[in-house]
């Protein structure tokens, strides 16, 4: 299926960006403004999301995963957030070919709690959310939004930019954000790890409400080799707070790509 991808710069390694659950490629507008004279730059509409059309299959992680892994070239490195830290790490999963590396920015194998998990959501959360889009995704998405920068470094910052890339999208469907948000509750990868071959650098904020920066202490155990960072008083965009430090350490990871 044709998704839809912003392309910026034309020379260097190549870059896949995807964003997160509620968003469209368009969150990653800073970003591409500042690594696209170094590298060639794909920010991907998920299915169903910004300008992409839903899937006409079930919408589970591994058809996500090869509908981007089929329109996208290869040999690249993938930067994802949140969702889509999972859908790149699925990526790497079905094709480890196609993917150089990854960038995880709040990435977490599991969004949401579970035997043996404790730092991530509570799955009363995601439920309240799936609940509550019936209702009002608007005010939904926007108690996301709250979620997201709560206690962190320039907060209200950062939360207007989330909403100003809310409006300038076309809005999801419902029943998409909820097919989507049953991708968060129902994905373990902890057990797959080990199956990613590429270099892997994992960016956690520190006021991180839902993918608590602690998460970095199970990451270590589960895979000694992943280099993970914790940014001092960010939350979950820290693209958005601390954007020249991430795209270094975007930087970094496409110099050290094999």
């Amino acid at each position: 299926m044709p998704l839809s991808v912003r392309r910026r710069g034309s020379a260097g390694p190549l870059l896949v960006f995807v964003h997160g659950w509620g968003f469209s490629s368009g969150i990653w507008d800073e970003v591409l403004a500042r690594m696209q004279h170094r590298y060639r730059c794909l920010a991907v509409d998920l299915p169903g999301f910004g300008r992409s059309p839903p899937l006409a299959c079930e919408y589970s992680l591994s058809v996500i995963g090869r509908e981007l892994l089929d329109e996208l070239p290869a040999d690249a490195l993938w930067v994802g957030w949140s969702l889509g830290a999972l859908v790149a790490m699925q990526a790497a999963l079905q094709r480890p070919a196609a993917v150089r590396a990854l960038v995880l920015v709040a990435g977490t194998p599991s969004f949401v709690q579970r035997a043996g998990w404790r730092h991530g959501v509570a799955p009363a959360v995601l439920d309240g959310f799936r609940r509550d889009l019936k209702r009002d995704y608007r005010r939904t998405l926007g108690r996301f939004i709250m979620l997201q920068v709560r206690g962190s470094q320039a907060a209200r910052e950062v939360g207007q930019a989330l909403r100003h890339k809310l409006v300038q999208a076309p809005p999801p469907r419902t029943d998409v954000l909820a097919e989507a948000l049953d991708v968060l509750q129902g994905t373990d990868l902890r057990h797959a790890l080990g199956g990613i071959s590429c270099p892997v650098t994992v960016l956690l904020g520190e006021r991180d409400t839902l993918v608590p920066a602690p998460v970095s202490e199970d990451l270590h155990s589960l895979c000694p080799a992943w280099r993970v960072e914790v940014i001092p008083r960010a939350g979950h965009a820290p693209f958005l707070s601390h954007p020249e430090l991430v795209c270094d350490r975007i930087a970094g990871a496409a110099g050290e790509s094999p």
